[in-house]
């Protein structure tokens, strides 16, 4: 264990905070993509029901309908399997972003001492930046996402002669879930990068450390002992 500075263990401390907030919300996400599959099992059946294709009498145009539908059904469920993964993976950086946090707010070595020994700091503010920027990237693919599928859904509603009215306007990276963790993130990384800043310098009331054969000669030494030998 090395000595910790306060704003060390403040730091650390909102970043544990950080690090359960973030858990907590890509679990909420993966739970909302398994619920989006469930749902997207029920839209051919309800769009059959639409068009009247409840049985395989409806013909030729039942059968295209069907074919396209499944078609956008599939790019959208496959879309959704790569968002449960990206927010799994950020789960799993968060869960290491915890350990890193508690490393600095005790000052252990213990956790994931092969990583930036004796610069916990650094490896908690590298840690945090990298979250940030994972967000904007999981942001970037669910705007992707969410523009393909409307896209996709809207050219099946002209087809078939079912538009809805106008398409929303296209969605972006700070529209999405993804936005919202690189608020979150960005946010505690300003407030802990402004606590590290007014904290610098050494911790106070630490020892430097002296070699030992540089050490205070001890008062009982007697000052031939130090001569050389003539």
């Amino acid at each position: 264990m090395v000595p910790t500075k306060k704003s060390d263990r403040l730091i650390g401390f909102l970043g544990i905070l950080q690090a359960l907030l973030l858990i907590w919300f890509a679990q909420i996400v993966i739970e909302d993509a398994i619920v989006l599959q469930d749902d997207m099992n029920t839209v051919k059946i309800n769009f059959e029901d639409e068009m009247g294709c409840e049985d395989s009498s409806g013909g030729q145009d039942c059968a295209d309908v069907v074919a396209d539908l499944t078609g956008w059904i599939d790019g959208v469920k496959s879309d959704i399997v790569i968002w449960q993964a990206l927010y799994a993976f950020a789960g799993i950086a968060s869960v290491v972003f915890l350990l890193i946090s508690i490393r600095l707010m005790t000052g252990t070595e213990m956790l994931l001492n092969s990583l930036f020994t004796n610069q916990n700091r650094s490896l908690f503010f590298y840690t945090s930046l990298f979250l940030t920027i994972l967000g904007y990237l999981m942001g970037m693919f669910e705007a992707s996402m969410m523009n393909s599928m409307l896209d996709g859904m809207f050219e099946l509603f002209e087809k078939w002669d079912l538009i809805p009215g106008e398409a929303p306007p296209k969605a972006t990276p700070m529209d999405a879930n993804g936005g919202l963790w690189v608020i979150v993130s960005g946010l505690f990384l300003a407030i802990n990068g402004l606590i590290g800043l007014l904290a610098r310098g050494p911790i106070n009331g630490a020892e430097t450390a002296v070699p030992a054969e540089i050490k205070e000669i001890s008062g009982e030494t007697e000052l031939d002992d130090l001569l050389p030998p003539e």
